[in-house]
């Protein structure tokens, strides 16, 4: 595992092991394949957009005939067309591309006639997600803590599983910080509710900066994800188990010459646990999608 390859007992090495796990990771070192994890190792920056990846998207789905609130139960691919069954109604089509979190997946969110094949299956087990939870706290007034825009907040630890948090500090000069907790300290916050995360996150910011940031920091106004108690998520992201590095190219890997595909951060090898990797994964689906068509239209 990536734990047994990191070192111990050095004086930053559970601040490290602590970043590089449950803050980057959303899970400990010990639960990651190690070759894995390092093939998933991006470089800097991680760069943020001023109006937000939610904008983004939305703006990239304008005019698409994207159905909401049709919650697939059932999906059949065994027949010539394949049919997604649910409290909406039927809709049938020549091939399907399926961007269901591992979590999803594996916990059968979907029932599959016939099954999905047990390699495919095992490799959804096999990425578990993490739990990166993130929130948003406001100021309460002028004060901004003398942090210039874009300064990270983080503080060191003496136990990697430690519940401490990292934040970003007034993103393009706008009033909030960005705070994020992962791993099972995230987990344990989720069960209690976003209120919980925020009185966590003010904790952790009197921490350093004791009353001060009780007064610069509003309590209320706060915006905290949910994804670990969302049942279309039930986590953040996903990292291989142990001895499991070969799960992301499995489940990648498109069923019937591309009538049926799988996409999504999971499944890619390089940018896993990215936006930028359930992207590709995602035009690398519709490519194989599309060419399963043209056969078939050509035959």
């Amino acid at each position: 595992s990536a734990g047994a390859a990191a070192p111990r007992g050095g004086p930053w090495d559970a601040t490290v092991a602590h970043w590089e796990g449950p803050l980057i990771c959303a899970a400990p070192l010990a639960a990651m394949d190690l070759d894995d994890f390092l093939d998933t190792q991006l470089e800097p920056p991680n760069l943020l957009l001023p109006q937000g990846i939610g904008t983004l998207l939305e703006g990239l789905a304008a005019g698409l005939p994207i159905a909401y609130g049709a919650v697939v139960e059932r999906l059949s691919w065994g027949a010539r067309r394949i049919v997604a069954e649910g409290g909406f109604g039927r809709i049938e089509a020549e091939a399907a591309i399926l961007t269901l979190p591992t979590a999803v997946l594996a916990g059968g969110g979907v029932r599959f006639d016939p099954p999905l094949p047990a390699e495919v299956m095992q490799a959804a087990h096999d990425l578990p997600l993490g739990l990166l939870a993130k929130i948003g706290l406001r100021a309460a007034g002028a004060d901004r803590l003398d942090l210039p825009p874009f300064t990270g907040l983080e503080r060191r630890v003496a136990d990697e599983a430690e519940p401490a948090m990292s934040f970003i500090a007034w993103p393009f000069g706008h009033d909030h910080l960005m705070g994020f907790l992962g791993g099972e300290a995230a987990w344990a916050l989720a069960a209690e509710g976003p209120a919980a995360l925020r009185d966590h996150a003010l904790s952790e910011l009197s921490r350093a900066y004791g009353a001060r940031a009780a007064r610069a920091i509003r309590a209320d106004g706060f915006l905290a994800s949910d994804w670990g108690r969302d049942p279309f998520s039930r986590g953040a992201y996903s990292h291989a188990r142990p001895g499991r590095a070969e799960a992301r190219r499995i489940l990648g890997t498109p069923l019937q010459e591309g009538r049926l595909c799988f996409a999504g951060e999971a499944c890619h090898p390089r940018l896993a646990a990215t936006l930028g990797g359930a992207w590709e994964s995602g035009e690398a689906a519709a490519a194989a999608a599309l060419a399963h068509l043209r056969r078939g239209r050509a035959a």
